[in-house]
Order: C-alpha cells, then structure tokens, then sequence
C-alpha cells in the first residue's frame, strides 16, 4: 500500500509529494485550483523495466523525474521506459512546512537528491546528480513537468519567444521526418492553441530563451523556467482525449512541457548507440533547477502576442 503523499503548504498553494513512486509531485494546487495533470485511472504498482503501457498505467499523475533513461525502453542499458528514478521509491530526507528533500540512488552507484521549495503561486525543484562509481555514465535526463486539471479546463494557448524553434517528432520519436522551424511552426499544425481536437504528439522545443515556456488559459497561467545549458531541449507532449486505444482509452487530458538533455524520445540504448547521451564522469555532479510559477490571467491582456503568436 502506497502511504499517503507529503503535504507542503504556502500561502494559497499546497504541494502534493509522493517520495514511494519516482518523488512525484502528485497535485499542486494554487487557490484551490488543481494544475498538474491527473491520472484517470486506478494506478497499479510500478513494474520494473516495464514499456510504455506499464508506465503509464503505473503513473500517479503530476511532475517527476526521468532518469537515467527518458523515452523508449532499453534493455541493454537495463532501464525501463522513462528510467528507473521515475516510479521507484525515493527517500524523504527533510520536510517542513515549505521545504521538502528527497534523494534515489541506483545500483550502479548514480546519487539524486532533489530539493522542493514552494512559494506561494509557485514552485522551485533543484536536482543534484553525482556519479559515485568508478566510471563514466551515460544518462538521459528529462522532468516530466504535466500540467492538466484546471490549466487544461478550457483551450489553452502556449507562448515562447524567439529565436524558439519547434519539430515535430516522428512516431517512432525520432526527429527524422520533420524539420524544426521557428517557433509556432506550420500554421497547419498549430503548436500554440491546444484543446479538443488537437492531435496527440511530441515536439522538441530547442533554443528557448529565458523568459521558457507559458501555457495560459482564460483564467490561469504557467510559465516554465529552467536550468536551459544543462537541460538545452523541451518535450511539449500534448494529450488530449484524442488517443482511444490502452492504456490512454481517450480519458487522458494533459500537456507535457518537460526541460530535456536530449532531444529525441528513442532512449538510453539509440542515444548511446549516436553518441548523443550525455556522458557524467566518475566522480562528478550535475546540477539543475526547473521552476513552475502559477498567476492569474488578467482578462485585459490575455491575448497577448508573443514569438509572433496572436
């Protein structure tokens, strides 16, 4: 049995935390308003080196973190789809009222300490990764930041200013069939409106500036900030009721906007097969922060333009 998640509380927001599946931040609400996306489903217990299928139907909801795999299952590497931080048990090694710290190692001798600190109407998560062993690894790294519940009630529209470039992954998750294009990209496939009706897809954001990424609706904003020379790529994966078969059966209604180190979806396997894993040296710590800040959206400026789109 699964024990009841952490609670974290400032001002109006209140912060879910569930250190026994992957450290995930399982609800956080601002003013009541619950932004993070939800699972619809019971979950089931988190299978190890599961696909796909497993993953998600293990998925609590909510933001974790994808590591030392992000993407396709990949066995040679031993890891699972989405890594095995994501839905293992992690450590709470400090909380207070505002203030939580949890920590994960692997077998391998891969550390992660991860350190919460709420505010009112916002969020701030600093990792820390060091590679204990004796040799280098190679490490896929992606937060998988899901907005939904009220943030998705409505249609919502995203924002990134230039010079933001987008493609469209390919189904296979590779960026092989598309081209990137200033952002919004093809008018055809209209990255910045999302809601009923928007195909099911992943898209590599790169280049982003720091102002990051936003999501608004009529009501509320989410912007996206992050540690961008460690984290250089965002996924912005969009589900919206639109896949039918398992394990989404058209009841999933979310967007992923999740700071990234690579930037395709094939996994540990393929990236280390290019050459293209970020490789952390024996010995070594990486570090990164990833910050997600909730405000209301004044009606006289909700529609405003920016990186060319009205």
């Amino acid at each position: 049995m699964i024990p009841a998640p952490t609670k974290l509380t400032a001002g109006d927001s209140q912060l879910s935390l569930l250190p026994d599946v992957g450290g995930a931040i399982v609800s956080f609400t601002v003013g009541g308003r619950e932004v993070m996306g939800q699972q619809p489903r019971q979950a089931i217990a988190p299978v190890t080196l599961g696909d796909e299928d497993d993953w998600v139907r293990a998925w609590r909801g909510g933001w974790q973190l994808l590591l030392p795999n992000a993407g396709d299952r990949s066995p040679i590497a031993a890891e699972g789809f989405h890594g095995g931080a994501s839905q293992a048990r992690w450590v709470l090694e400090k909380c207070s009222q505002r203030l939580a710290r949890v920590s994960w190692a692997d077998a391998g001798g891969l550390a992660v300490s991860r350190e919460l600190i709420l505010r009112d109407g916002g969020l701030r998560v600093t990792t820390e990764v060091t590679n204990q062993s004796a040799r280098e690894r190679p490490i896929l790294v992606t937060e998988h930041l899901v907005l939904g519940g009220e943030m998705l009630a409505a249609d919502a529209r995203l924002f990134a200013d230039a010079p933001t470039t987008i493609q469209l992954l390919a189904a296979d998750g590779s960026g092989n069939e598309h081209e990137s294009e200033a952002w919004p990209g093809n008018p055809q496939l209209a990255w910045e409106r999302v809601g009923i009706g928007t195909d099911p897809r992943v898209g590599v954001l790169t280049n982003v500036p720091a102002s990051g990424v936003t999501m608004s609706t009529d009501a509320l904003s989410a912007q996206v900030t992050w540690s961008r020379d460690e984290l250089p790529f965002l996924w912005l994966w969009e589900e919206i009721e639109a896949t039918d078969k398992a394990p989404w059966f058209g009841e999933y209604r979310v967007v992923g906007i999740e700071p990234s180190n690579h930037p395709d979806t094939r996994g540990l396997d393929r990236a280390t097969q290019l050459g293209t894993a970020q490789v952390i040296s024996a010995g070594a710590t990486r570090t990164w922060w990833t910050d997600l800040t909730i405000t209301p959206v004044d009606p006289a400026t909700s529609e405003r333009s920016l990186g060319g789109v009205q």
